[in-house]
């Protein structure tokens, strides 16, 4: 009969160490601000007041709707008849052609509010 083989021996995870990994990421470029307020990667852009952002939503919010509306009507998405039947006929699915226009409406009202905001902060942080 062959000798028995030895159990290896088991470590305990409490006695051994983990190594010590160092980890220093590259660090991204980060702007220097100067005492005027213009940073290294362009210029200053200056705060822009609440009541700015504001005119800007009830602007945007009007000019979207028109211009979606207006875009789907000269591609043929939304007809006239869809638009009359939104206000004469009954049932919910007289809304479904105005509901899938909407998220069209939200993306262009989000983006004039945003390119708005840039374009006044740049204005302000100049002067």
């Amino acid at each position: 009969m062959p000798a028995p083989v030895p159990a290896p021996a088991v470590e305990s995870f409490a006695t051994r160490a983990m190594p010590v990994v160092e980890h220093n990421p590259p660090s991204a470029p980060v702007p220097v601000v100067d005492t005027n307020g213009a940073s290294a990667f362009g210029s200053a852009l200056g705060p822009v007041p609440r009541w700015m952002r504001l005119i800007l939503w009830l602007v945007a919010v009007p000019v979207s709707f028109l211009v979606v509306f207006l875009f789907a009507i000269a591609v043929g998405v939304f007809t006239n008849s869809q638009l009359t039947d939104l206000f004469l006929a009954t049932g919910n699915s007289r809304y479904w052609p105005v509901v899938r226009l909407l998220p069209f409406v939200a993306l262009l009202c989000a983006a004039l509010v945003h390119v708005g905001v840039y374009a006044i902060a740049r204005v302000r942080g100049r002067g």
